[in-house]
């Protein structure tokens, strides 16, 4: 089975980002250096926020952990005011 398409939103973020998709499980933020600043485990396999207000500005990587353990990452650009 395809993957489903993951939207992460807004992209650069400066607030809080939205993870947008289907059958996800965990949703991950890592620093490009590999150092994870944040799990989530999702109710909602649809959908996530994470409140970006204490990152400073940079790029991060976020992997989805999806139902069936398959991984998607995304590329992330927070960009403060």
């Amino acid at each position: 089975a395809k993957m489903a398409e993951i939207a992460v939103k807004p992209n650069p973020a400066s607030e809080k980002v939205e993870i947008i998709g289907e059958t996800m499980k965990v949703v991950q933020l890592y620093t490009l250096t590999g150092q994870l600043m944040e799990s989530v485990v999702l109710n909602n396999p649809n959908y996530c926020e994470i409140d970006l207000s204490n990152y400073p500005s940079g790029f991060y990587l976020i992997t989805i952990i999806h139902k069936n353990q398959e991984k998607t990452t995304k590329k992330l650009i927070v960009r403060k005011q």
